[in-house]
């Protein structure tokens, strides 16, 4: 049984990608309607963060918040 559903960087790195964003988006949009949650790899600056909430992902996973740690200390 699959819950959960992971992009990698690749998403981020074709964000200008017209096409190739379409099929993202249709892809969260019908994970999400199948109850499955989606995480999006490669956050790394706070542009990417905003561009994660702009695809309505649920998690996201990268160096963003490893820097975020270590500055904090």
């Amino acid at each position: 049984l699959v819950n959960y559903i992971k992009f990698d960087k690749y998403v981020l790195s074709n964000k200008s990608n017209v096409n190739f964003m379409l099929l993202v988006k249709s892809l969260i949009s019908y994970a999400h309607s199948a109850g499955k949650k989606i995480i999006l790899e490669g956050v790394e600056t706070i542009e990417d963060l905003q561009f994660a909430k702009q695809l309505n992902v649920d998690f996201v996973q990268g160096f963003y918040y490893r820097k975020l740690f270590k500055s904090a200390r």
